[in-house]
C-alpha cells in the first residue's frame, strides 16, 4: 500500500512543478515584409483582429520561414498562444504524465480483475493485502488520473494566460514609450519656445532653465521606456521560445472592447473543479477517505492505524474546504478587478481628454503671457500621467478578463 501510494504522490509533486512555469517552443520564425510602427495598432481581447497585410506574415510556409530574418518577427495574440502551446516541453510532460496514470490506472484494474478471477476460480477468499488490491490500489489510480488530466488542463490554460498578459504587457510598453515620445516632442518644443522668448527677453532665466531640465527628464523618460519595451519583448520572446533578441511587433489591437460582466456564481460552479489547487485538495481528500474506509472495514476503532487514518482524513477534509474557500475569495476578487478596471478605463479617459484641453489653453496663454512656463509644465506633467493612466487602465482591463477566459484565478 505504501509503495503505491508513494508512487501517486510522486506523480502529484511532478505535476504542480509542472505548472509553476512555461517552457519555449521550438523557434519557427514569421517572415515579415516590412516594419510596422510600434504601437500604432490597437488591440481586442478576442485577440485575432489583424488587417489582411498582417494575415499574410501568419500565413507563411514552413521554407519561407526558415529563412525569415531572425531579428524581426510580427505575431497577432492568437498566433504567439499557437506558438507557445505548440511543442511545449511543459505540455508534454503533463502528456506524459496523464500515460502514465493512465497505465497506473489499467495495471490496477486488471490486476483487480485476475484476483477476482482466480477466488470465483478456486473458491477462495482472500486477505487485507487482497482487498487493497481488488478495492484499494484501483480507487486511488482512477483519482490519480483525474488529478493528472485536469493539471493537464489547467498547464494548458496558465501558458495561454502567461502568454495573453505577456502580450497586453509588450503592447502596454509599447504604448507607453510612444506617449513619453510625444512628452519629449512638447518638451523641446516648450524649450525651443522659452528660448526665441529668452533671446527676445520675454522669458526668464528660470524658465529657461527650467524648460532644459525638463527636457532632460523627458528624454531619460523616454529612454527608460524603450528600456522598458525592450524587456517586455525579451520576457514574451522567452515564453514563445524565440531569441531573447528577437524583435516582436504586436499586431492584434490593444483597445478597449467592453464585455459583459461575468456571473460569479456560474463561474464558481463551472471552475471550481477545475481549478488545480481545489483538485489537489480533492484528491489528497479522496485517497485519505479511500484509506479510512479500509480502515472501518478490518479495524476497530481502538487501534492506532484506525485512528491515525481518521485524523488524516479529517485534515484532508479540511485542507479541500479552505482550497474551495480561497478559489471563491480568488473569483470574487477578480470580479472586482474587472469591474474597477471597467469604471477606471471610463473615468479615465475623460480625464485625459480634460487634461489635453488643459494644457492646450495653458499653452495659449504662455504665448499670451498671461501665464507662467510653471503652469505649462504643470499642465504637460498632468497629461502624460492621464496618458499613462488609461494604458494602465486598458492593460488591467484587458487582463483582468483573460482570468476568466481561462479560468485562470489563483
Amino acid at each position: 500500500m505504501q509503495k503505491k501510494t508513494g508512487i501517486i504522490l510522486i506523480l502529484l509533486v511532478v505535476l504542480m512543478f509542472a505548472i509553476a512555469s512555461t517552457a519555449g517552443a521550438e523557434t519557427v520564425l514569421l517572415p515579415v515584409a516590412g516594419t510596422p510602427k510600434p504601437g500604432t495598432d490597437a488591440f481586442s481581447l478576442a485577440g485575432a483582429e489583424t488587417t489582411e497585410n498582417e494575415t499574410t506574415t501568419e500565413d507563411a510556409t514552413v521554407e519561407e520561414a526558415v529563412t525569415a530574418t531572425p531579428e524581426l518577427v510580427s505575431l497577432s495574440l492568437e498566433a504567439a498562444i499557437k506558438k507557445a502551446v505548440t511543442d511545449n516541453a511543459q505540455i508534454n510532460l503533463q502528456q506524459l504524465a496523464v500515460d502514465s496514470a493512465t497505465i497506473t490506472k489499467t495495471q490496477a484494474d486488471d490486476a483487480a480483475k485476475e484476483l477476482k478471477r482466480q477466488e470465483e476460480l478456486y473458491g477462495i477468499q482472500t486477505d487485507q493485502s487482497g482487498y487493497m488490491v481488488k478495492n484499494i490500489y484501483p480507487a486511488q489510480a482512477r483519482e490519480g488520473l483525474k488529478l493528472a488530466q485536469i493539471s493537464q488542463a489547467y498547464t494548458i490554460n496558465s501558458i495561454k494566460y502567461g502568454v495573453e498578459a505577456a502580450y497586453y504587457g509588450l503592447q502596454q510598453t509599447i504604448k507607453y514609450e510612444g506617449v513619453a515620445e510625444l512628452s519629449l516632442e512638447r518638451a523641446q518644443s516648450q524649450w525651443d519656445t522659452v528660448k526665441a522668448k529668452y533671446k527676445q527677453g520675454l522669458a526668464a532665466k528660470l524658465d529657461l532653465l527650467s524648460a532644459e531640465t525638463n527636457y532632460n527628464q523627458a528624454r531619460a523618460d523616454f529612454n527608460q521606456a524603450a528600456a522598458n519595451t525592450k524587456l517586455a519583448q525579451m520576457s514574451l520572446a522567452q515564453l514563445l521560445g524565440l531569441d531573447i533578441n528577437t524583435q516582436i511587433v504586436p499586431t492584434s489591437k490593444f483597445s478597449y472592447v467592453e464585455t459583459q460582466m461575468p456571473d460569479i456564481a456560474k463561474t464558481i460552479e463551472e471552475e471550481l473543479a477545475k481549478d488545480v489547487m481545489v483538485a489537489l485538495a480533492k484528491f489528497e481528500l479522496s485517497n485519505a477517505e479511500i484509506l479510512f474506509d479500509f480502515q472501518k472495514k478490518h479495524w476497530p476503532e481502538i487501534t492506532y492505524s484506525y485512528r491515525q487514518a481518521q485524523i488524516d482524513y479529517q485534515k484532508a477534509a479540511v485542507s479541500y474546504g479552505t482550497a474551495e474557500k480561497n478559489f471563491v475569495i480568488a473569483v470574487n476578487k477578480a470580479w472586482l478587478d474587472l469591474s474597477t478596471a471597467k469604471d477606471n478605463y471610463t473615468v479615465l479617459q475623460g480625464t485625459e481628454k480634460l487634461a489635453k484641453e488643459a494644457y492646450r489653453l495653458t499653452l495659449l496663454n504662455y504665448d499670451a503671457g498671461l501665464g507662467t512656463f510653471t503652469d505649462v509644465l504643470s499642465a504637460a506633467e498632468r497629461l502624460a500621467q492621464g496618458e499613462m493612466a488609461v494604458l494602465g487602465a486598458l492593460y488591467n482591463y484587458n487582463l483582468a478578463k483573460a482570468k476568466f477566459t481561462y479560468g485562470i484565478f489563483n
